[in-house]
C-alpha cells in the first residue's frame, strides 16, 4: 500500500466573503466521505444566510467516486433557494473532471476565487484572499 502523501490529506474550510458568499476551500483526496463533507460545509453556508457558494477545487489531489454527484446536489440545493454555486479549477484532476461532463454548462468554472466572484455577480462581496 502507497503512502499518504501529505497533500492528499483531505480537509475543508469555510469563510464567508460579504454578505451573501461563502468560499469553501477542499484540499486532497476528495471521495464519496469526504465529498459528504463538502456538502455539510456548503450546507451550513446556506444556514448562515449566504447564498452563493465558491468551491475552490485547486488543491484537490485526487477524485474518487461521489465528487460530480456531490457537486449536482450542492448546485441543486442551492437553486432551490435562489442561490449559486461556483467551482475554482486550476489543473488536474479536478479540470479533467470538468471538461468530461456537463458541469461548465450547469455552474460558473474560474480559475481563481475573484473570478468566480465576479462570475455570480454579488456586488456586495468583495474579495480579500
Amino acid at each position: 500500500m502507497a503512502a499518504t502523501q501529505a497533500t492528499d490529506v483531505f480537509s475543508v474550510d469555510s469563510d464567508d466573503v460579504g454578505e451573501a458568499v461563502s468560499l469553501v476551500v477542499v484540499r486532497g483526496s476528495v471521495s464519496l466521505a469526504e465529498t459528504r463533507a463538502l456538502e455539510g460545509a456548503a450546507l451550513a453556508s446556506v444556514l448562515r444566510g449566504r447564498r452563493t457558494v465558491i468551491v475552490d477545487l485547486r488543491r484537490v489531489t485526487r477524485v474518487g467516486g461521489g465528487l460530480l454527484g456531490g457537486i449536482l446536489r450542492m448546485r441543486r440545493g442551492l437553486t432551490v433557494v435562489d442561490g449559486h454555486l461556483a467551482l475554482v479549477v486550476d489543473g488536474p484532476p479536478i479540470d479533467e473532471l470538468v471538461e468530461a461532463t456537463v458541469l461548465r454548462a450547469l455552474v460558473s468554472v474560474a480559475t481563481t476565487p475573484e473570478e468566480a466572484l465576479a462570475c455570480v455577480g454579488d456586488g456586495s462581496a468583495r474579495w480579500n484572499g
